[in-house]
């Protein structure tokens, strides 16, 4: 097994210690948060988690849909003292529902790309760099199929129909986002994001461009106030109309 070799964890380290090039102007972009399964060669990974600590890598370990009901699970803790209790600060791993993560990919991949360059992309559309094709066939590998059980249920679940890694892969780097943060993020912290892939020269401009004030908002002009006919009210009971012209 290939987990098992120091230098498969010595590259995985290089990795999370690596940055790339940002396409449109070059500047370099580092991995923010780090997902490792601990489903084979836990001890492993454990060990290796601990020499990076939570700040950007998080264990992670899938668990059946029917164990819960969100993509990303409370942490658990997993290390033990001598006396067998859990060490609070010490490696934890977070539950990852596989079943609530392919519903999830499964709805957002039919989504499709404006046609017009100037529209806005829809929410949650998928964006994927330049990929082969064996990529997305793993990617959708697994069908939705509904079986009986002994009882005469009928039960939804995953049917796997080949090598499905890159769909492993999507699920929980969706959940590292999760744990990032991303659901969470307001329109401010988007755009320090954006900000960040900014060339220092870009950096400044943008920054002087939000020093300076807004234009004024004009009110809104308002519209013309129709004058409206008074009629004199009821008195001592008696009913009252509206006075009558009459031309001689």
């Amino acid at each position: 097994d290939g987990t098992l070799v120091p230098s498969v964890w010595e590259r995985a380290s290089e990795i999370i210690r690596s940055s790339w090039a940002y396409e449109p102007n070059g500047v370099r972009m580092y991995l923010e948060m780090v997902a490792v399964d601990c489903g084979w060669a836990t001890q492993d990974v454990y060990r290796w988690a601990r020499l990076h600590g939570p700040g950007k890598l998080m264990v992670v370990k899938g668990v059946a849909s029917e164990d819960q009901t969100v993509i990303l699970g409370t942490p658990r803790a997993v290390e033990v003292s001598f006396a067998g209790k859990k060490i609070p600060r010490g490696t934890k791993y977070w539950p990852v529902s596989s079943s609530q993560g392919k519903h999830e990919l499964h709805g957002r991949l039919p989504l499709e790309k404006p046609t017009n360059e100037e529209d806005a992309f829809p929410p949650a559309y998928c964006h994927f760099p330049r990929l082969n094709a064996e990529f997305f066939r793993q990617l959708t590998n697994e069908q939705l199929t509904t079986k009986v059980d002994r009882k005469g249920y009928r039960k939804q679940e995953w049917t796997k129909l080949g090598r499905n890694e890159a769909l492993d892969t999507w699920i929980y780097s969706y959940a590292a986002a999760l744990h990032r943060g991303i659901e969470r993020f307001s329109a401010k912290e988007w755009k320090a994001w954006e900000m960040r892939l900014l060339t220092p020269e870009d950096y400044e401009r943008a920054v002087i461009a939000q020093a300076q004030p807004a234009p004024p908002v004009l009110p809104a002009p308002t519209p013309p106030v129709t004058p409206q006919v008074q009629y004199p009210a009821r008195a001592m009971g008696r009913r009252t109309h509206p006075p009558r012209w009459h031309q001689s």
